[in-house]
């Protein structure tokens, strides 16, 4: 992703919308510290649980705004055949949710252009 953001610094970003997915969690997870603190500041100690609420999501932003966010596979609650994201619950997600979302934002450019002359 760097890569590409480096290539592309002097392109015109009209015609991109950056996809990507996150897990937030609701309680403290793992072991350690969560949270950043100052060189010399001592961290606080959090207790972290087992088996904590977490919602995994996707979702776009551009220079137009961001689609809505949509939670999938890896959440607490949603029942799927696979553990994570493979292919397949990629595909359906992109079939979908995010392209059309991204087609939707897209759409609020000033300019009239090709409705897929974008890259995800």
């Amino acid at each position: 992703r760097l890569c590409f953001a480096k290539q592309w610094v002097r392109k015109s970003w009209h015609n991109v919308v950056v996809t990507d997915s996150k897990y937030f969690w609701l309680s403290n997870k793992g072991p350690g510290n969560k949270e950043w603190v100052l060189f010399e500041d001592e961290p606080p100690t959090k207790v972290s649980e087992q088996n904590c609420f977490k919602v995994h999501a996707y979702g776009g932003v551009s220079k137009y705004g961001r689609t809505p966010l949509f939670v999938t596979v890896g959440s607490s609650g949603v029942k799927a055949k696979s553990k994570g994201v493979n292919g397949e619950v990629y595909l359906t997600l992109l079939q979908e949710h995010l392209i059309p979302a991204c087609e939707a934002l897209m759409a609020k450019r000033p300019s009239i252009e090709a409705q897929h002359n974008w890259i995800i």
